[in-house]
């Protein structure tokens, strides 16, 4: 097992520092730094200022166990779910892009930690979920899944499922661009793609992007 000293030249040489300049910033002396690498001092009352300044774990340095990196701190809030409103029945309103619902709800049965929507670059207040009502896009979507759609991701991409408003009727398919311009809207269970050409694509109201699906 390494020792306190071989872990702070291991982290010091990860980091790119001198003794010096490890001194400077942590405010231990650069001869206690020096006696601390070679074994010559065993004291650990200085451990956590050289941790705090080497940005490693303070137990690690200590012990060497666990992770040199330290866990990032978690923001206050951070384990609270966000609940994202479920919707049914889209409603096209004018203009491209515009989406009213028939009925909107808080959905308490499922939560989303504010970490993981963060992570995929998920904002709450532009995410919505809907209730998958039938098979078209089984196995992906059974009847009866959730799907959380994001309402920020709009832009098309080849062989991603969208939340789509068809003429007015809510659908969701996976999408393929056509070199015409035209896209095909696939269903997962193998039932014939509807083409949409490039004129028909002034029907096909983009709403969103599915990011996540449960049952």
């Amino acid at each position: 097992m390494s020792t306190l000293g071989e872990r702070l030249i291991q982290a010091r040489k990860l980091r790119g520092t001198s003794q010096a300049e490890l001194a400077r910033r942590s405010g231990v002396s650069q001869p206690t730094i020096s006696d601390l690498e070679s074994g010559a001092q065993a004291g650990t009352k200085k451990a956590p200022e050289l941790a705090s300044a080497l940005k490693v774990d303070l137990a690690w340095l200590l012990t060497g166990r666990g992770e040199m990196e330290p866990r990032p701190a978690r923001r206050e809030g951070e384990d609270r779910p966000v609940f994202v409103p479920l919707v049914r029945g889209a409603m096209v309103s004018a203009g491209a892009g515009r989406i009213g619902w028939e009925h909107e709800e808080l959905d308490y049965t499922q939560g989303f930690q504010r970490s993981w929507m963060r992570e995929r670059g998920l904002n709450p207040e532009r995410c919505r979920t809907v209730l998958v009502g039938d098979d078209s896009m089984s196995p992906y979507l059974q009847p009866g899944d959730l799907a959380l759609i994001s309402l920020a991701h709009r832009e098309l991409r080849s062989g991603e499922v969208y939340a789509l408003a068809v003429g007015g009727e809510l659908q969701l398919r996976r999408v393929n661009r056509r070199p015409d311009g035209g896209l095909d809207l696939v269903s997962d269970n193998r039932a014939p793609a509807e083409y949409a050409g490039a004129r028909g694509t002034e029907r096909v109201n983009v709403i969103g992007k599915v990011m996540w699906r449960g049952g």
